[in-house]
């Protein structure tokens, strides 16, 4: 069966003027000419160009007029730039990532192969870190890709279910009067040196760590149990690309000498970086070691940066930044950050980004771990209560895409109306030209 998510640019119909149906490139910020995405693109993609921010860029209001997107500032923290804002830009920079060009637009599949009528527009509430509820809103029945690295969509999604397994696991650590330390790993690296071999030299220097003899007497000897290990990644623009693990011990008993611990540790990470061909980190940054009130609190941060949805404006410390921020400040117009996230996303595509050791979930009693995917298919965590508003019709949902109105469909429904959210649908099929040069007109079954 065909995908009806596999466009194709339209002739241009009698009597509609062409720049209607063409989305023209911003003149600076290009991939280089064999990364740019084929004439229709890849299936499931919406945006047959990539175009971030691009200052004067046609687009149609709900008059049927031409309107121009406001110039980019060229500021990474402009407070307006969406999560599937930064998709589309990350779509244009990975044309290859294939699951990355359908996630968040496709249709998903049904078991016989055949896709879904249409979209389902969720809402329901969620409590906030302080306690307070939150309105959310989301859609159901699309194909997600369930990367952690390369898309904001998915990440955000997995990123809170993470850190709620993540922060389960040190509560049960600690009614069990285990100890709970969260140790971090680093190594000194050079601004010339790509992501990628940085990240094979940190992997051989782990699986060395972990892999000798002194490790495992290390365990005996402070009573380990268990490890999560995650990942994280900054950039910066004097030292490169700076990578650090991030690992949080359990521990049998607290441990009554952080300092006789952290000292075994960094002789056994130094060796472990000189025989992976590292640089010999210092004992002040190479090793550093906190305790269970430092873990629970930092747990948010590990790799996923602190509630991703505002990375476009939080930054890692110093002149560091996190890899959310580079798409952010490529979405910009930053055409140098553009390249370094593409760098970033491809040398990690396929990788885990938070690992549990064998045996750790059945020790504190939690159930296994679910993989990066299976996370997309659940409700968002915390969710109270889901209803679904209604579900949209196909050509409803091109047009979404097309105009790139899905961050104001969720905003509409976050509130739960359907009837506002009915009509501001309707608005949009009257208003706006399909992707074929059509207009829809208003659905009677909405008209209110």
């Amino acid at each position: 069966m065909s995908d009806p998510f596999a466009l194709r640019p339209p002739a241009v119909p009698l009597g509609l003027p062409a720049r209607r149906l063409r989305r023209k490139s911003t003149v600076h910020h290009r991939p280089p000419v064999s990364d740019r995405p084929r004439d229709g693109g890849p299936l499931g993609s919406i945006r047959r160009t990539w175009s971030p921010a691009s200052s004067g860029q046609k687009r149609t209001n709900f008059q049927g007029e031409s309107a121009a997107r406001p110039a980019a500032s060229g500021n990474a923290q402009n407070p307006h730039v969406s999560r599937y804002g930064m998709q589309a830009t990350a779509k244009g920079l990975l044309p290859e990532m294939r699951s990355l060009q359908r996630c968040a637009t496709a249709l998903a599949r049904r078991p016989d192969g055949s896709y879904a009528n249409g979209v389902q527009v969720w809402a329901t509430t969620r409590p906030r870190r302080d306690g307070a509820p939150a309105s959310v809103a989301y859609f159901r029945g699309l194909q997600h890709c369930g990367s952690p690295w390369s898309c904001p969509v998915c990440a955000a999604r997995i990123a809170e279910r993470r850190r709620q397994e993540v922060q389960q696991a040190i509560d049960a650590a600690l009614a069990r009067g285990n100890g709970v330390y969260l140790v971090t790993l680093t190594f000194p690296h050079r601004l010339e040196q790509p992501v990628g071999e940085l990240r094979d030299k940190m992997a051989k220097a782990t699986g060395r760590l972990r892999s000798g003899r002194r490790y495992k007497e290390l365990k005996n000897c402070f009573g380990m149990f268990g490890e999560i290990r995650a990942l994280e990644v900054t950039r910066s623009g004097f030292n490169g690309w700076h990578l650090h693990q991030h690992v949080l011990i359990f521990t049998q008993h607290p441990l009554p000498d952080l300092t006789r611990f952290r000292r075994k540790l960094y002789v056994l990470w130094a060796t472990a970086c000189k025989k992976a061909g590292l640089n010999l980190p210092s004992y002040q940054h190479g090793v550093d070691v906190q305790g269970a009130t430092h873990a629970a609190a930092y747990v948010a941060k590990w790799g996923f940066a602190d509630e991703l949805g505002k990375a476009h404006w939080k930054r890692a410390a110093g002149d560091h930044y996190t890899p959310w921020e580079l798409l952010a400040r490529a979405t910009a117009g930053d055409r140098d950050a553009g390249e370094r996230f593409r760098e970033y996303a491809l040398a990690f595509k396929g990788k885990r980004q938070l690992y549990w050791t064998k045996g750790l979930c059945d020790a504190l009693g939690l159930a296994a771990e679910i993989s990066d995917q299976a996370c997309m298919d659940l409700v968002p965590a915390g969710a109270e209560q889901p209803q679904l508003l209604l579900v949209m019709d196909v050509n409803t949902w091109h047009l979404v895409c097309y105009h790139e109105k899905r961050d104001e469909v969720l905003a509409v429904a976050r509130d739960g109306d359907v009837r506002e959210l009915k009509l501001y649908l309707n608005r949009l099929r009257s208003a706006c030209f399909s992707a074929g040069g059509q207009r829809y007109g208003p659905r009677e079954d909405w008209e209110l």
